[in-house]
């Protein structure tokens, strides 16, 4: 089975759409799941030592709601216990987080040190003895270093937006994954505006109903994407034009 780079199939709507039918069909156990999730990850970044371990752990939170939108698609039902079905791949997918939060330091390193060298060990010094001089002072270079970043997280927001994905749900090597998720990223640049957009508008309305609110919208965030993502691992093999590359064993 081949993997499509350009979507063929249904866009970020209708992915929201069926996202919402999985969500609202099973809202308590989806609730359920992200409430313990948030709640454990809120005592890990409490815990000194143990703060650091959220950012390898958060991945779980996706891949668990991937393989809960799996279950059901193929089945019809879903109980608690099928949020962790990707568990024999949790090497795989551990691993696989950690060469994203490698990468992520590698690139987040030039930036620290450009932003540094853009203010001048001097501006930490106002920064000290008068936050308002230095703001008024580099307003314009913190401008600069945050259009910076902004554009870097998207650009890297995009090689990795189906990076998961993929691991989870075909054999593809490390390597292949990040490959073929900048080109899917690449090739549907206004699906994933459309899905930055989505993601903001639902996390602020979450936001307003506090972590009940969040216990809905986090989860069918990361419905929409699983559905979106499923038109690049169709179902049938029967495309010959995909553009992307070598064939990949798949569980769906």
């Amino acid at each position: 089975m081949q993997i499509n780079s350009t979507i063929a199939g249904y866009g970020m709507g209708t992915s929201l759409s069926r996202a919402w039918d999985d969500i609202k069909s099973n809202v308590f156990l989806y609730a359920g799941f992200s409430v313990v999730f948030l709640i454990v990850y809120a005592i890990l970044s409490l815990i000194p030592f143990l703060g650091m371990l959220t950012g390898f752990v958060s991945f779980i939170f996706n891949v668990s709601i991937f393989a809960a939108c799996h279950h059901y698609r193929q089945t019809g039902q879903l109980e608690f216990g099928n949020f962790f079905s990707w568990s024999p791949k949790f090497g795989r997918l551990f691993l696989g987080n950690l060469i994203y939060v490698g990468l992520a330091i590698l690139v987040m390193i030039p930036l620290v040190i450009i932003s540094i060298a853009m203010l001048g060990l001097s501006a930490f010094s106002v920064l000290v003895e008068d936050p308002q001089t230095f703001i008024i002072t580099y307003g314009s270079t913190l401008a600069g270093i945050a259009l910076m970043f902004v554009v870097v997280s998207i650009i890297f927001g995009i090689w990795f937006f189906a990076y998961f994905f993929l691991l989870q749900f075909t054999e593809m090597s490390y390597s292949e994954a990040l490959k073929a998720s900048w080109k899917i990223g690449r090739n549907n640049i206004v699906q994933l505006i459309a899905f930055v957009l989505l993601s903001i508008g639902l996390s602020l309305l979450g936001v307003l109903v506090l972590i009940i609110g969040l216990a809905v919208t986090f989860p069918l965030l990361i419905a929409t994407q699983y559905h979106f993502m499923r038109n690049f691992v169709p179902e049938s093999s029967g495309e010959d034009d995909w553009d992307i590359m070598k064939e990949a064993n798949t569980s769906f």
